[in-house]
C-alpha cells in the first residue's frame, strides 16, 4: 500500500500539499462526481459501468476536507479492488460490516487514503516544523481527527 502512495505521488503529486486527489482520480481515469442528493448517512462510493468507466461519487453535502478522504479511499478501492468492483458494479453502497473481506477492504482504503493525503515524511516534517493539530489539519486539508489520528499512528502523539 505505501509503495502504491509513493508510486502515485511520485508520478500525479509532484510533492504540493495538500495533495490534488482530483486530479490523481481523474489521472487515473476515475470521473469524480459530486452529489447533492447523497443519502445523509453515506460519504461517498465508487462504481464501475459495463464499459469500464469508473466513477467515485461524493455526498456533496460533506466538508471539502471530508470529500477529500473520501476521494482518496475511493482511489484505494480502484487500485486494489478491482476485480470485487467489477464483479459487483460498486463498492461502499452495499457494504455489510458483519463482513470481514468488506472490513478488510474499508481498513485498507482508510490506511491508503492517509498515506496519500498526509505521507509520513512531510507528516513528520511538517508537525516538527508546527507543532500543532490544527495547523497540520490545514496544511494537509484534512480534517483534525484525521490529522490527531495520523499523528497518533505514527507515534508523535500518546494514544
Amino acid at each position: 500500500t505505501q509503495g502504491a502512495v509513493k508510486d502515485l505521488l511520485d508520478q500525479y503529486g509532484g510533492g504540493r500539499f495538500p495533495v490534488p486527489v482530483i486530479e490523481i482520480a481523474t489521472r487515473l481515469g476515475i470521473n469524480v462526481l459530486s452529489d447533492p442528493d447523497y443519502p445523509n448517512d453515506g460519504s461517498g462510493h465508487i462504481e464501475i459501468d459495463d464499459k469500464g468507466n469508473a466513477s467515485i461519487i461524493v455526498n456533496d453535502k460533506q466538508s471539502p476536507v471530508r470529500k477529500r478522504f473520501t476521494i482518496a479511499h475511493e482511489i484505494a478501492h480502484f487500485l486494489f479492488d478491482m476485480d470485487y468492483l467489477q464483479e459487483h458494479g460498486s463498492i461502499d453502497r452495499d457494504g455489510d460490516a458483519a463482513d470481514s473481506s468488506y472490513r478488510d477492504r474499508e481498513r485498507r482504503a482508510n490506511y491508503f487514503a492517509a498515506h496519500l493525503l498526509m505521507p509520513e515524511e512531510q507528516f513528520v516534517e511538517q508537525w516538527l516544523a508546527l507543532r500543532s493539530v490544527e495547523k497540520i489539519a490545514d496544511y494537509f486539508s484534512v480534517s483534525k481527527d484525521a490529522a490527531k489520528f495520523r499523528a497518533t499512528n505514527i507515534g508523535l502523539l500518546a494514544a
